[in-house]
Order: structure tokens, then sequence, then C-alpha cells
């Protein structure tokens, strides 16, 4: 888990985190997404960034949803 969703955990605080890649399994978390792993791989997400980005936002939108 990154240092970021630790310290949020802590002290009851709501994040959401979209990144490259993270090299701890912390996007096996729902508030946690993997532009690499939601494109399939790190070039793929790195030639259309707006388009993965537009992606990780909609899959936290709808993880978010009651």
């Amino acid at each position: 888990m990154s240092a970021v969703l630790r310290r949020a955990d802590a002290v009851g605080t709501p994040v959401a985190l979209v990144a490259g890649s993270f090299a701890d399994g912390t996007d096996d978390r729902g508030a946690a997404v993997s532009l690499s792993r939601l494109a399939g791989t790190a070039s793929v997400a790195m030639s259309d960034p707006a388009r993965w980005l537009t992606e990780a936002g909609r899959a936290l939108a709808r993880d978010a949803q009651p």
C-alpha cells in the first residue's frame, strides 16, 4: 500500500490515486488506478495519456457509486 493511502486510512480521509503504475500492488485497491494496468501496457498508456486518464476517472467514478 502506498504511503498516501496509509496516511489517508490513518486519519479516515477518503482518497483516490491515479498513476502510471504502482510498484507495491496499490492498484489492487478500488481507490487506486494504474494507467498501465488499465491500458494493458505502459507503452499503450503513454501513447494516449488523455484517453487513459479519462478512463481512470471513469473507473474511479463508477467504483464510487453507492
